[in-house]
């Protein structure tokens, strides 16, 4: 009997985590009082891995940050001032690229970018190994894309290193021309991201991209 309810025990700790998890990340999109309907329409929009089971919360605010700057970067700033306490929208060069997005005509084919299981293990394997042999850059990135079965050709990747805030990584990754290119690249759909403690930057955090999936071309 005991061994018949294994399952059923599984799968609702599974249900319960990717609840928490999800409940955990669009909490802050919850101040009405602060966001227009429409707004909170556009953050739910890009809050795209918030039923990712297998990404943490840090993570899924790092693809719902990726996907603000790609498609509202008004937005972006607004929720950047109003989560973080640090002073991020006030360093002039990031005032300055973000002003420059807001002043730009968006392309209407840069969609929010949608999360993959393969691409997270791919940033997965990456933050962990990096992260204990304490270094830094992009090795091995075409083989662990094959590893994990992503086959799309049109890939790339954004390393960081330093604190556990998501609005670091982000913030660190738009300052940097190389990878807010990445942030940005419309030819970009599916998205993995995975931090992990380093050696000697103390976290480290691995977003990989890629083109769109077979699946993708079909609905």
């Amino acid at each position: 009997m005991k061994n018949n309810q294994m399952p059923y025990f599984n799968f609702i700790c599974l249900f319960l985590f990717v609840l928490v998890s999800s409940c955990s990340v669009t909490r802050d999109l919850k101040q009405k009082s602060a966001y227009t309907d429409t707004e909170i329409k556009q953050l739910r929009k890009c809050n795209t891995a918030k039923l990712s089971w297998y990404m943490v919360q840090n993570s899924k605010r790092i693809i719902l940050l990726t996907n603000l700057i790609r498609v509202n970067p008004t937005l972006f700033k607004k929720y950047l001032h109003l989560q973080t306490d640090s002073g991020y929208i006030d360093k002039k060069y990031l005032n300055r690229k973000i002003e420059k997005r807001i002043a730009a005509k968006i392309p209407s084919k840069i969609k929010p970018i949608k999360p993959s299981f393969n691409l997270a293990l791919a940033a997965k394997l990456h933050s962990i190994v990096s992260g204990l042999n304490g270094q830094t850059g992009h090795q091995k990135l075409a083989l662990r894309m094959r590893i994990t079965l992503n086959t799309n050709l049109c890939y790339g990747e954004n390393c960081y290193y330093g604190n556990d805030y998501a609005y670091g990584a982000v913030v660190a990754w738009i300052e940097s021309d190389g990878h807010y290119h990445n942030l940005l690249d419309p030819g970009y759909y599916r998205i993995g991201v995975s931090g992990f403690w380093h050696r000697r930057y103390k976290k480290n955090y691995v977003q990989v991209f890629s083109g769109k999936k077979w699946m993708d071309y079909i609905w």
